[in-house]
């Protein structure tokens, strides 16, 4: 609650990450509204995070129920890679981290590799917003003009 009461903070990062699938039951659903109105209230976006979704039979109802609630009360989603190891994406470093140092490296020796995982993680993601209901007017940055639009609303606020 104290993150998106923030005036700084745009977007909540993959909310529901550190909970454990134990924890993930429609009873605790309701203990997630408030923070979901209060979502709505201050503009601020939900990240889907491309890692987190990695296959849509992995992604637990809770997240899915949770998701939908956003979405029906009007809270806007923003797409995320959350991209932190060069595995995520099938590139072979030393230590598998992109750092500045070998990113160009890294990039350039796979570049299709790359752009083919990034399409498929970006699938999965536009097939679980479908699935939900969710259109691209209700994802911030489904287009540059949506972002700046939102981004506007954000700057005034």
């Amino acid at each position: 609650m104290h993150a998106v009461s923030n005036l700084h903070v745009d977007v909540l990062g993959h909310p529901t990450r550190d909970i454990g699938r134990s924890n993930k039951d429609s009873a605790y659903l309701s203990e997630w509204l408030p923070l979901i109105d209060l979502m709505k209230q201050k503009g601020t976006a939900y990240e889907l995070n491309f890692a987190h979704f990695a296959s849509l039979s992995e992604v637990p109802d809770f997240d899915k129920a949770l998701i939908t609630q956003a979405a029906l009360r009007g809270v806007p989603f923003f797409l995320g890679l959350d991209f932190h190891n060069a595995s995520e994406f099938g590139l072979k470093t030393s230590g598998s981290v992109i750092t500045p140092e070998n990113a160009d490296q890294a990039f350039s020796a796979h570049t299709e590799k790359v752009h083919l995982q990034f399409l498929l993680k970006l699938m999965r993601v536009i097939r679980l917003l479908e699935s939900l209901g969710i259109t691209p007017a209700q994802v911030v940055n489904s287009s540059d003009i949506r972002f700046k639009e939102w981004l506007a609303t954000r700057i005034s606020a």
